[in-house]
């Protein structure tokens, strides 16, 4: 029954019986009367502090991964001295962030400075960092005539990283690459004879030299011993004006995508791996082999967005300037340009190993037909096959799994 309804009701039978009693002379129903009238307002009164006192605490997982499903607590406190007899709870989520059910939780009968957990399952929908939050708690009186509701500006953050899935061995190697490890120094751009080199964006803090680094007025390295293997690198294009599709299914998503399986694949078989992105932000990491390695590169690949001015040349060069001659080098673009020839020919030059993956943009582009646009990345993907450069075409639908596939069966 709807709140206009219910004061309809109680207006009309308050008047009704008040008519009755006075007509009547009936004293009893005159004390009817009077009582439906104060009922409403004597329930707001009782009910309008049901939400006071009320806080709530959100633990969340420290990461997650897109498509996956965890968790989350919700720890609700009665900080007040009063019993809060029933109440909702719901959790504010961002587009990309979902629950299975309506996303309000009811919890009946919270004792004075009691806390209770609720529990929800969020699936991640697709990688990003996400802002969960506010948390509102919703009431009503007994009559359910009057509703409150009331806002904590409780915001927490949860990375999300892209999904890694399997894929076929790709990066183009070397046969120092095959053969058994052995132990030697890195040798990354910037090389000083006395074992240290200059700090880059995404160095671990810990092995800076100190007093080199005061002596030269410039934050310096210290070179540590690993052993050597793969070297990989992944130059990933964030220019917006090349990307296109929407959601999950667009240019820059099956890029990332990629970008995070070949980075997995490099590092779970013993190799470094880094990446040469530039958006918005700085999302490079430099190529290193430890532990902590996958979960930087990770963090970076969520977090990336596109830019007008994000030019892959440029990205090129100071890859050259700070990656060892050899390195593996696997270059994800949409774009079809003359510059990606000269880029190609450059890092030749320069002794990398190039793997090119060629995002097929025509293809992503919803309610527009496949023209011959896509001619284009056919005939770039041949060029660099003539200069010795693998490359794959990577068209929309049924995920990365499935469109590297076609891609391999058509370069045969």
């Amino acid at each position: 029954m709807s709140r206009g309804i219910k004061i309809q009701l109680l207006t009309w039978g308050t008047v009704f019986i008040l008519m009755v009693g006075l007509i009547l002379h009936i004293q009893q129903l005159l004390f009817v009367a009077a009582t439906l009238a104060l009922l409403a307002p004597i329930s707001y009164l009782f009910s309008r502090t049901t939400l006071r006192g009320l806080q709530v605490n959100r633990g969340l997982p420290p990461h997650m991964t897109a498509g996956e499903t965890h968790e989350v607590a919700l720890t609700v406190v009665n900080a007040s001295s009063r019993s809060r007899p029933a109440f909702w709870l719901e959790d504010v989520l961002p587009e990309g962030l979902s629950r299975a059910d309506d996303g309000a939780d009811l919890v009946l009968d919270l004792a004075p400075r009691e806390s209770r957990q609720i529990r929800y399952p969020l699936t991640a929908q697709h990688r990003g960092p996400f802002r969960l939050g506010p948390l509102r708690f919703f009431a009503s009186d007994v009559l359910a005539l009057h509703h409150f509701e009331k806002t904590l500006n409780t915001r927490d953050e949860l990375l999300v990283y892209p999904r890694i899935v399997p894929l076929p061995d790709l990066w183009p190697r070397s046969p120092a690459d095959r053969a058994s490890p052995r132990r030697t120094r890195r040798r990354p751009g910037g090389i000083d004879p006395r074992g240290t080199r200059e700090y880059a964006p995404g160095d671990d803090l810990r092995h800076i030299h100190w007093k080199v680094s005061a002596r030269r007025g410039r934050l310096m390295i210290v070179e540590r011993e690993q052993a050597e293997g793969l070297r990989a690198t992944v130059l990933l294009d964030l220019n917006s004006t090349v990307h296109t599709g929407q959601g999950r299914e667009s240019t820059l998503e099956y890029g990332v995508t990629l970008a995070a399986s070949l980075i997995a694949q490099a590092l779970d078989e013993g190799g470094s791996a880094g990446l040469m992105a530039k958006g918005e932000h700085e999302y490079s990491v430099p190529p290193e082999s430890n532990p902590a390695q996958r979960w930087r590169l990770l963090e970076a690949l969520a977090r990336v967005e596109t830019t007008r001015d994000a030019p892959v040349p440029q990205l090129a060069l100071a890859m050259v300037k700070n990656l060892p001659r050899g390195s593996a080098v696997a270059i994800i673009t949409p774009q079809t340009g003359p510059e990606m020839i000269s880029l190609a020919g450059l890092l030749a030059s320069r002794g990398f190993r190039v793997i090119w993956f060629l995002l097929v943009a025509p293809t992503f582009e919803l309610h527009q037909p496949q023209d011959l646009r896509e001619e284009r990345y056919q005939q770039l993907a041949a060029d660099l096959r003539r200069r010795g450069q693998s490359a794959y075409l990577i068209r929309a639908g049924g995920g990365v799994e499935a469109s590297l596939g076609r891609g391999l069966r058509e370069a045969g």
